[in-house]
């Protein structure tokens, strides 16, 4: 339990990123049960270095006196159980009323599953009722599978990991994680999502239904995408159980009357995760049901018979071999960051000056060395829009910065360099910056080309260039994936 502040911009943040684990950008796509190998695994190894060494062997005396929800976890419903002495409630923790770093045991029901760890809620539900408990990604091979529905019990270190309130089993002196049978998931928690912007600390890690979202945005690098509600606030939605685009296109306009999933924090914002594609209601491919009617068909007006997209859209952008040169603009550059390390850092920006969405998948980058990678999956840039490339996707390494697609062989040279975007046609668009003689040659801010010279002319001329002014991330200056600061740009009197 912490307080935290909503993000900035008036636009309350809420990542629904339902049923994830939350130590590493989403990357999981499947919610079939604990003890899967999850062939996505994550390079980072979640090795959890806090340590978290509490040796106070749970000096917790507190006996569940909580003044909070009854808690009815301690009650079994049809399965074996091991006793209910000494269980700490979740409520408890969520409420603050346990010290961080105490070993904890608790019991309560599986509402999401990840490769590395579950969320458990207690059955009798409302705020701070559900919690992520993290296992590591090897968690399989040490104790009992577990699966949405399951009731487990569970003793670890209670911990708030990046603000994410979890119990560490990985990393406790006296570890448990027990399957004590299916009991069947409490019932999702139907929420008016405007009451849930303006508070919703207390119901993290809790199985939510928020009605009437609407797809916002594209997805990022991460299988993020954003929804709006009627009133206007953004909503992510994660894939750290389950990826929505693996059975639909993910596409700006589609609505659905609910989407159901559990709520998480993690980057300082808080998302909403589902576990399934029947989590999403009345939109493309919603089959599940929160009591909710769908209203119809759940294809969404001028829709193509259940691909959910407009008419004549087929869901995907003009291929990059189809990009013409002058289609795709170069905009933004920091190849010298002060906030991280440039390893971590560099990013650029590309801006779509074609009227026209852009799948740049197959798209080739290159300086005129040796440095080059391909964009080798789905991505699409909306006609007028921005998309960020850059060295390192993780916001908590790379100096705050939401990319779209994190590359791996290519670097920015701090002094001189080259970037050159090209297709099987030839070049879309290159620019070659020069240590300052026309360019900018800034530290802990981009190279940033003036917003009225966003063409693949006029960025080749660095007097067009200046350094960012607004601040992002951790303090560096740039204005990633969105319109540039304008330039004041020197003229000659005649």
């Amino acid at each position: 339990m912490r307080t935290r502040s909503i993000l900035p911009s008036g636009t309350v943040l809420l990542s629904l990123t339902l049923l994830g684990c939350p130590r590493e950008p989403p990357q999981t796509k499947d919610d079939t049960g604990i003890g899967e190998s999850d062939a996505d695994a994550d390079s980072d190894a979640d090795a959890d270095s806090d340590a978290d060494a509490d040796s106070d062997a749970d000096t917790d005396s507190d006996a569940d006196t909580d003044t909070g929800p009854t808690d009815t976890g301690t009650t079994d419903t049809g399965t074996t159980d091991t006793g209910t002495t000494g269980l700490d409630s979740i409520y408890d923790i969520q409420g603050g009323l346990i010290a961080e770093g105490a070993e904890v045991t608790i019991q309560g029901v599986v509402t999401g599953t990840s490769y590395n760890g579950v969320f458990v809620q207690d059955p009798a539900g409302g705020q701070r009722s559900g919690l992520w408990v993290y296992l590591g990604d090897k968690w399989d091979a040490s104790y009992t599978a577990a699966t949405r529905g399951d009731r487990v019990e569970v003793t670890g270190l209670y911990d708030e990991y990046y603000d994410e309130t979890e119990i560490d089993v990985l990393n406790a002196g006296n570890p448990r994680f027990v399957n004590l049978g299916p009991v069947g998931e409490p019932p999702p928690e139907l929420l008016d999502p405007a009451v849930l912007a303006n508070d919703p600390e207390p119901w993290e890690g809790v199985l939510l239904t928020l009605p009437e979202l609407e797809i916002s945005s594209l997805p990022t690098n991460y299988n993020e995408f954003d929804t709006v509600d009627t009133s206007g606030e953004t909503w992510v939605v994660g894939d750290r159980c389950y990826y929505y685009g693996d059975d639909a296109p993910v596409t700006p306009g589609v609505s659905f009357d609910a989407i159901t999933g559990v709520l998480s924090y993690t980057y300082s914002a808080y998302k909403l995760m589902p576990r399934e594609l029947a989590d999403f209601v009345g939109g493309t491919g919603g089959t599940g049901d929160t009591g909710i009617p769908t209203g119809g068909t759940g294809i969404p007006t001028g829709g193509t018979g259940g691909t959910g997209l407009p008419t004549g859209d087929t869901g995907a952008g003009v291929p990059a071999d189809a990009i013409a040169a002058g289609e795709l603009v170069i905009t933004e550059v920091i190849q010298n960051p002060a906030a991280v390390g440039d390893n971590d850092g560099e990013w650029f920006e590309v801006y779509n000056a074609s009227g026209r969405d852009l799948d740049l998948d197959g798209l080739i980058v290159r300086d005129d060395g040796s440095d080059s990678f391909v964009v080798s999956r789905t991505l699409l840039v909306p006609a007028g829009g921005y998309l960020v490339f850059g060295a390192n996707g993780d916001p908590l390494l790379n100096g705050g910065v939401a990319l779209d697609y994190e590359y791996t062989s290519f670097f920015l040279g701090n002094s001189d360099d080259e970037i050159v975007l090209e297709n099987a046609g030839g070049i879309i668009d290159a620019i070659t910056y020069d240590n300052g003689a026309t360019f900018p040659d800034p530290t802990g801010a981009s190279m940033s080309l003036d917003p009225s010279a966003t063409d693949a002319i006029s960025n080749d001329d660095g007097s067009l260039w200046c350094e960012a002014a607004t601040p992002f991330g951790d303090g560096d200056l740039g204005t990633p994936g969105a319109a540039n600061d304008p330039c004041v740009i020197a003229t000659t009197s005649p």
